[in-house]
């Protein structure tokens, strides 16, 4: 494990705060919520982070309802992989 988010290199929290660049990650849609520039949005966001280091595991971030995907709006929606 890694101290710091910016350490573990398969994360895209890299790409977010400008470390390298963002490959599959679009980050401008989330950094928009921090902050009108992007320099006070990266902090805004590290800050965010940090905060949520410090709450330590949370189970209920981890559960999901039997069959459901994220991103999907109820569980009646399914995927299908061909």
């Amino acid at each position: 494990m890694v101290r710091r988010p910016e350490e573990f290199h398969y994360s895209s929290h890299r790409a977010y705060v400008g470390l390298e660049q963002a490959g599959l990650v679009d980050a401008q849609p989330v950094l928009r919520h921090f902050g009108a520039t992007r320099k006070a949005a990266v902090e805004r966001f590290r800050l965010f982070v940090r905060a949520g280091m410090k709450l330590g595991h949370k189970d209920e971030f981890y559960r999901a309802k039997q069959g459901g995907y994220l991103g999907l709006k109820n569980s009646s929606q399914t995927l299908s992989i061909e």
